[in-house]
């Protein structure tokens, strides 16, 4: 079976997509994920429109700066390539559900029967519709 993601394959390099290929078939599960993450190019060419201003201690900007200088690139480079891995990270947490093959079988079963609404759904619908309104 073949893997059912909304976020393609086709953006990982190559090593990763065989790796989470591998993943998927030894574990025997599928990731529904309607994110597809931002993709950053910290090159010199890119058009930065947003500034972002972060307060710390000595401390923490030692280390940054320290962790810049091992990675040869600026602190800024550093801070927002890192803070975009995490906030990425993060969103998939929380906007993927990860399913065994019997339950991704019975969610690909259930948005492709539609339903009939029932009385519960119809009032919610009218009550949105109400407060839309305003």
């Amino acid at each position: 079976m073949r893997p059912f993601r909304f976020c393609p394959l086709a953006d990982l390099p190559t090593v990763a997509r065989s790796f989470w290929i591998a993943l998927q078939r030894e574990y025997k599960w599928r990731t529904i994920s309607p994110v597809r993450f931002l993709e950053s190019d910290m090159s010199a060419s890119t058009i930065k429109e947003s500034r972002l201003n972060v307060r710390c201690d000595n401390r923490a900007r030692q280390l940054l700066d320290r962790a810049a200088a091992y990675t040869h690139v600026s602190v800024s480079e550093f801070v927002l390539s890192h803070a975009l891995a995490s906030a990425e990270q993060v969103i998939q947490a929380h906007e993927s559900i990860t399913l065994n093959p019997i339950n991704f079988k019975a969610f690909l079963a259930a948005i492709a029967t539609p339903v009939k609404p029932n009385a519960a759904l119809k009032r919610a619908v009218k009550r949105h519709a109400k407060q839309a309104r305003g």
